[in-house]
């Protein structure tokens, strides 16, 4: 009787355990059925602002293309003399015909009949650079939210699991190898992000060379800092060592103050970046505005040393 009782009592557990199983699935499902159906909601909302946005381009498109009523718009110069200027013609019209009313009065700007704000506003070729125009920007606003969502714009530091896929994903990249304790590196650290900023066509990363062994044997990294370009995940043959092509023209004392676009021109000239230096008085003034920023990261450096 007792074993009898046991199975039922087990029976009647397990029946529990499913049904709570059960509600746990279902559960499970009607989450599933809500955040599909909020996604969908979502993507159904762009492409319906994304519809607004092109039937407004198209309506203006239109709106460029339609054909011009007025004569002298089409063209016609001999309807546009006789129309606006007969009656400076030398009596060309006979007297008793009536003037036209669309004619200037006596004293009036002749210029100011001829053209108005409406016609300024629907002139179709106004129309067509208005429309070009704001093709051109919504395609760089596109492009920009594109390099932004894939890290572009900011100089980030990166662990040696992420290393491949942050390099590889991209047209280019660039990597600083870098030592938590040389002062040296953190000059390059000062410089990247106004670089990162200023070129969203290239992903700015750091990463710290202890933590890396593999990649900085992989690279016969040496000398540290470090910073290599990479175009589709392979790495360029040039790159820079310590302050290697930064700061030959300047003093000795001066040596660690070289300015930004020292090494945007070095990364420009490995093929990374996009840049056109700035004339000398420009760098001078942007160098003398700068001020003394450098003193404060910079002092005390040493000597680089040999990554073994």
């Amino acid at each position: 009787m007792a074993h009898k009782f046991s199975m039922v009592h087990e029976q009647v557990e397990q029946q529990i355990m499913e049904a709570q199983q059960m509600d746990k699935v279902g559960g499970a499902m009607a989450d599933l059925r809500l955040k599909a159906a909020h996604q969908h909601k979502a993507r159904q909302e762009e492409i319906d602002r994304q519809n607004a946005y092109y039937e407004q381009l198209q309506r203006q498109q239109d709106m460029a293309n339609a054909p011009q009523a007025q004569a002298r718009f089409a063209g016609d110069d001999a309807g546009y003399m006789f129309q606006d200027h007969h009656q400076h013609s030398g009596g060309c019209c006979e007297q008793g015909q009536q003037q036209d009313p669309d004619a200037p009065k006596d004293g009036e700007d002749e210029d100011d009949s001829d053209f108005d704000d409406d016609e300024f506003l629907n002139d179709p070729e106004l129309n067509k650079l208005r429309t070009k125009r704001l093709m051109e920007m919504k395609g760089a606003h596109d492009r920009k939210q594109e390099m932004l969502a894939k890290g572009h714009g900011s100089y980030r530091e990166v662990c040696q699991d992420d290393f491949l896929k942050e390099v590889a994903c991209d047209d280019f990249c660039v990597v600083h190898f870098y030592h938590k304790d040389f002062q040296k590196c953190k000059v390059i650290d000062h410089h990247m992000p106004r670089i990162a900023h200023d070129h969203l066509e290239t992903k700015f990363l750091k990463i710290d060379a202890e933590k890396c062994p593999f990649f900085v044997d992989k690279l016969k990294i040496r000398v540290l800092p470090c910073v290599i370009g990479f175009s589709n995940g392979i790495a360029k043959d040039e790159r820079i060592m310590g302050f290697e092509g930064l700061n030959e023209n300047l003093p000795e004392d001066k040596k660690d103050e070289w300015p930004t676009s020292a090494l945007q021109r070095r990364l420009a000239e490995i093929g990374v970046i996009k840049y056109t230096p700035p004339t000398e008085e420009l760098e001078q003034e942007i160098k003398e505005r700068s001020g003394g920023i450098f003193e404060a990261c910079t002092g005390g450096l040493g000597d680089f040393e040999d990554y073994a």
